[in-house]
């Protein structure tokens, strides 16, 4: 069981000792220094760059060969904070790099101290070239890991290196910034440990490796913010396992982000879904119950070939649940960042001491509308303050910026006490969003369910409204002329609910 960190993990000589084959120092191109040698010196600058005082590393330069395992190395690995393990195929057969790590591992399991707080592994897996998971000793199996290589068009590994072009080289240093800073986190919980930030974990659902650059992003961005993101462990591949780790890693979180784009991924043993599928269902099920607020973002512009992602995608699009908390995002991926800090900071606030925000004896209905809608909602806003209710429509400023226009509309979905969409001239799709926000709501830090609901079918008349059917809101169908006969049903749910608040 992963134990918080104490004084004790603070009692160290070296920071990072950097357990490789030799095998993988050797130079590719006559001059050039080896690929460890390069990564010890650039890690080494960079942790210190990031915690701002220069790391203690070790690294055994001697090519070993047969010698005895030292007593000066095993000492050293024991007093080490951290085993940074470079991965290749020259690794697994070395039985050099398997003394090491049983060594290190060894010593903090009898601790109890390798794994930390919330599942931070001592051992750092950086895999330079691609080997079988199965092949790998059992503590890497569960480690997601930092991959230093790509696969090239033929689907071959091609390690992270200046000399496979100025491509290679920048992501060998995108790639090792993450480590850095993934480090300097480490360090920083073992010789200060800290205490509960009170910031709630976020689960980052894996993705499809054509959104690993994304989601990476917005890891790094989280963790610099000093949120804990999940998961951050290979994730099991047979179904039962799956939904056991995905239903407890969720359960830790406020918060859950599933990126969507035009390749399907990964299937497990035991099922016909994707592991992308499976992490939005696992979260889906705890939004309905009200645990967790979800955001699902596609990737816009991307056309969408395969069958099975074509539906997944429509399905986020078109669900029909509205579960709470939800929400389905088509906007950039800085966006994406924004709202989910805008969540983030609702899920830190305390809950509010008043039940809510209305003055006694007084009903706050927000009525959402489209612009050009205002003069036919009159009559409507008008009905519902002749019967004592205080009336709120979104503010339409042509001064006013993008951004306080989304917050006051936000305040007031986060304090009325019931809301109406009036759906005239608006299009289907600011229909949909309308209503996926109204779902949402509880992500914004509204702490009660609306006393009532609605949606409000105005002129002109489509097909789409006509067809128009939810049992989660009113459905009001509004001729051209308003009769105040439309809000009766309305008004009736709210009147019963407000006599039980």
């Amino acid at each position: 069981m992963p134990q918080p960190a104490t004084s004790a993990d603070s009692n160290f000589v070296d920071e990072i000792f950097i357990s490789y084959a030799h095998i993988d120092n050797d130079s590719l191109k006559q001059g050039l220094e080896g690929w460890i040698t390069r990564f010890h010196h650039a890690l080494e600058i960079r942790v210190a760059q990031v915690r701002g005082q220069p790391p203690k590393v070790f690294r055994d330069p001697k090519l070993q060969g047969n010698d005895v395992f030292g007593d000066v190395l095993v000492a050293r690995l024991r007093k080490a904070a951290l085993m940074v393990s470079v991965l290749s195929p020259g690794y697994i057969q070395s039985e050099w790099c398997s003394r090491e790590l049983n060594e290190f591992c060894t010593t903090l399991n009898a601790a109890g101290r390798l794994v930390l707080g919330d599942h931070k592994a001592r051992v750092f897996k950086i895999v330079k070239t691609a080997v079988p998971l199965a092949s790998t000793p059992e503590v890497f199996q569960a480690l997601i890991g930092y991959e230093f290589f790509q696969l090239d068009p033929k689907g071959r590994p091609r390690e992270l290196d200046e000399i496979y072009g100025p491509e290679a080289e920048r992501e060998f240093w995108a790639r090792l910034n993450d480590l850095a800073y993934d480090i300097a986190e480490l360090l920083n919980v073992l010789e200060n440990p800290p205490e509960t930030s009170g910031k709630p974990s976020v689960y980052l659902a894996e993705t499809t490796s054509d959104l690993d650059g994304d989601r990476d992003a917005i890891r790094r961005d989280l963790q610099r913010h000093g949120y804990t993101v999940l998961p951050d462990r290979t994730l099991p591949l047979k179904l039962a396992d799956l939904e056991a780790f995905l239903a407890s890693e969720v359960a830790r979180c406020k918060i859950s982000v599933h990126l969507a784009g035009p390749v399907y991924g990964v299937v497990p043993e035991g099922t016909d879904e994707s592991l992308t599928v499976i992490q939005n269902r696992i979260a889906r099920e705890a939004g309905k119950a009200g645990r967790i607020v979800r955001l699902v973002w596609i990737k816009s512009g991307e056309g969408i070939q395969e069958a099975r992602q074509r539906s997944f995608v429509e399905q986020a699009r078109t669900d029909p649940g509205l579960d709470e908390g939800a929400d389905v995002l088509e906007k950039s991926i800085e966006e994406l960042k924004t709202e989910l800090y805008n969540r983030l900071k609702a899920a830190e606030l305390p809950p509010p001491e008043a039940a809510g925000p209305s003055a006694p004896g007084v009903t706050h209905v927000y009525l959402i509308c489209v612009q050009g809608d205002q003069d036919a909602l009159r009559p409507v806003a008008d009905h519902l303050f002749q019967q004592g209710c205080e009336v709120t429509l979104p503010l339409f400023d042509k001064d006013a910026i993008d951004a306080d226009l989304r917050e006051d509309h936000e305040a007031n979905l986060k304090s009325c006490d019931a809301v109406m969409i009036y759906y005239g001239q608006g299009s289907e799709a600011w229909q949909r969003a309308k209503m996926r926000e109204l779902a949402g709501s509880a992500g914004l830090g509204r702490k009660a369910p609306f006393l009532a609901a609605g949606i409000m079918l105005g002129p002109p008349q489509t097909d789409a409204k006509q067809q128009f059917r939810s049992n989660d809101v009113v459905v009001m169908h509004m001729p051209d002329t308003f009769t105040s006969a439309v809000l009766d049903d309305f008004l009736s749910r709210l009147r019963s609910a407000s006599k039980h608040a």
